[in-house]
């Protein structure tokens, strides 16, 4: 290979090069000024609350209460049959029954809205 074609090979692999090292630059550039923009989302998902313990204190107080409400009725409601038919034999066996339906249920519930708080957090 003679020198004008060795000179010609060189400048072209030069330019080569160049080009390269510009394209690489652009690109970093890019990737930092996306990392810039994408950031401020990034941290806020990062320290996204869900709901304020507040919040959750009111919801677990709401669906809990409602709850009790229900198996408060079925009580009073197991009671004045009782009254009614005179037959208190069954009454610990029927109230025992409620609270271990009712202990089932608040469990649930509860799962149900821990649940809940960490889909609104991942949400969020």
């Amino acid at each position: 290979m003679s020198r004008g074609a060795q000179r010609t090979t060189r400048q072209l692999t030069d330019r080569q090069l160049a080009q390269q090292n510009q394209l690489i630059s652009q690109a970093n550039q890019q990737s930092t000024s996306d990392r810039s923009q994408l950031m401020p989302t990034i941290q806020s998902l990062l320290n996204s609350q869900g709901y304020t313990p507040a919040q959750q204190s009111a919801i677990t107080q709401q669906s809990m209460g409602a709850a009790n409400t229900a198996f408060d009725a079925l009580r009073q409601r197991a009671a004045n049959r009782a009254a009614a038919t005179n037959d208190t034999a069954a009454a610990p066996e029927l109230t025992a029954q409620l609270g271990r339906e009712q202990a089932q249920t608040l469990a649930s519930q509860a799962q149900q809205n821990q649940i809940a708080f960490a889909n609104q957090q991942l949400k969020e």
